[in-house]
């Protein structure tokens, strides 16, 4: 049912954006991805995007030919290059979203049973995983979740100390916030999580740099994948868009075979 829902979604968006064009064309995406594609929707609006059950799922719909990108994790692409019967081909690989963590009290050492904390994204997800290890280390009062933009209103609201969750790398609202905010700070993943946690294996250690500050934090590493047949003005769009988010390097942009 969830990939009827999200086929006909992508349908929809297809329709009131146009993308029958060569230029215009449509991703899909796990949940976890949704960051990455939406940051790619930023930078060129032609790139309709609907999230799919899984990274199979959105192979899938790409190799049947209903959508022209998908973008997968590292074990999405590992399936993918597995099967020799896939026709979809990597454009490049990027980093979907990362792990960050925001606080305006502080270290963890400074918070207290008071700290109001929320974590971007739902209960369960690859940012709450992480962010409950987080809180492991520290005392804290309520925890709430909540999508990015009503975290960091409550944020700047005073509404909140502390915000952490998954973000595409070079997502602007953070680094506004760290420019506003009096006494806000990016952290580093605590030191006394020995041995870190991971959703899966497609996560890898990462430096995250917003504005002027750095954090060693986690990454969520996967590839942008195209249809086999899609003409090239549509693979430099996508590829263009990618590079601009800040989710691919300009020498990760070729379409490889």
């Amino acid at each position: 049912m969830k990939r009827i829902v999200a086929l006909l979604l992508l349908l929809c968006l297809c329709a009131l954006s146009g993308c029958g064009g060569e230029t215009r064309a449509a991703i899909l995406c796990m949940k976890e991805a949704e960051p990455a594609a939406r940051a790619m929707c930023a930078e060129a609006r032609a790139l309709p995007f609907a999230a799919a059950d899984s990274d199979m799922a959105a192979l899938q719909q790409v190799e049947s030919g209903a959508c022209e990108f998908a973008l997968v994790t590292r074990e999405g692409l590992s399936a993918l290059e597995a099967g020799k019967d896939f026709s979809p081909q990597r454009v490049g690989e990027v980093t979907l979203s990362a792990f960050y963590i925001l606080s305006r009290e502080g270290a963890y050492e400074k918070w207290t049973k008071n700290t109001r904390v929320i974590i971007v994204g739902e209960r369960d997800g690859y940012g709450d995983i992480l962010a409950q290890q987080v809180l492991s280390c520290a005392l804290y009062g309520t925890v709430r979740y909540m999508d990015l933009g009503d975290a960091m209103e409550a944020l700047s609201g005073k509404r909140a100390d502390v915000v952490m969750g998954m973000r595409a790398p070079k997502e602007a609202r953070a680094a506004r916030a760290l420019k506003r905010i009096k006494g806000l700070e990016l952290l580093d993943m605590p030191e006394s999580l020995l041995s870190v946690r991971l959703p899966d294996a497609s996560m890898a250690e990462y430096t995250l740099s917003v504005g002027d500050r750095a954090a060693s934090t986690y990454a969520l590493m996967g590839a942008l994948v195209r249809r086999a047949d899609l003409e090239d003005g549509a693979v430099d769009t996508a590829a263009d868009a990618a590079r601009k988010a800040g989710l691919m390097a300009d020498h990760a942009a070729v379409v490889l075979n």
